[in-house]
């Protein structure tokens, strides 16, 4: 990109990480602790406040995961939104169409099983022609395309 800056070699951020942990642990064990228990609200808070403090310290050290100026560009600030909104669609389907499967078409669970995976194999099938159509030009890319 024209007028890049160079990236420097990165710290471990403890504050993040600790924060992040929090939010997926509180989400993760709410359901068998009880969404009322204080370790959950605990971790649930912490995790929400390093996410609102993510910005400020996004700005201020020397190479950040996050480089917020991108998001003034309209281009790629839509084309995020783009991808979301595609994301949500992808999966707010394949997440419902095994109780659509069970419960409204009668399926056994096998067969609902055995139908839905077509939806990883296509998935794979479709990242094996990159290579070959020239898409990836750094080559061959295992996790981008075994990934399903």
């Amino acid at each position: 990109m024209p007028g890049r800056t160079p990236r420097h070699a990165g710290a471990f951020d403890p504050f993040g990480a600790l924060g992040m942990a929090g939010l997926t642990a509180g989400l993760s064990f709410g359901q068998v602790l009880g969404w009322s228990s204080v370790p959950i609200l605990g971790m649930l808070t912490a995790g929400v406040l390093a996410l609102l403090v993510l910005p400020l310290i996004e700005r201020r050290v020397r190479s950040p995961i996050i480089m917020l100026s991108l998001l003034r560009h309209q281009v790629f600030s839509s084309a995020l939104v783009s991808l979301l909104l595609s994301y949500l669609a992808l999966f707010a389907v394949s997440f419902v169409m095994p109780f659509y499967l069970e419960q409204l078409c009668h399926f056994s669970t096998a067969q609902a099983g055995l139908l839905l995976t077509s939806v990883p194999l296509e998935l794979l099938r479709s990242g094996v022609p990159q290579r070959r159509a020239g898409w990836q030009r750094e080559g061959w890319h295992w996790p981008a395309d075994w990934s399903c």
